[in-house]
């Protein structure tokens, strides 16, 4: 199963490794192009009761609305 993330805060990302960490693909979009430029680089940490660093594949920046 595939699914996508519009947007790639805080919540999306958190979002996104658990779905992740669960086997599913996901593809993150986001329009911040640091925040995208740090995912593709660094991955994601999730720190809290989750405690997850997963890597991310790669985020791509799009404009998702005008």
């Amino acid at each position: 199963m595939r699914q996508a993330i519009m947007g790639a805060g805080s919540l999306g990302t958190i979002l996104g490794a658990l779905l992740t960490s669960k086997g599913i693909q996901v593809d993150m979009v986001d329009v911040w192009d640091e925040h995208v430029k740090a995912l593709n680089e660094n991955g994601a940490t999730v720190t809290g009761p989750l405690q997850l660093t997963l890597k991310i594949s790669h985020l791509d920046r799009k404009i998702i609305a005008t």
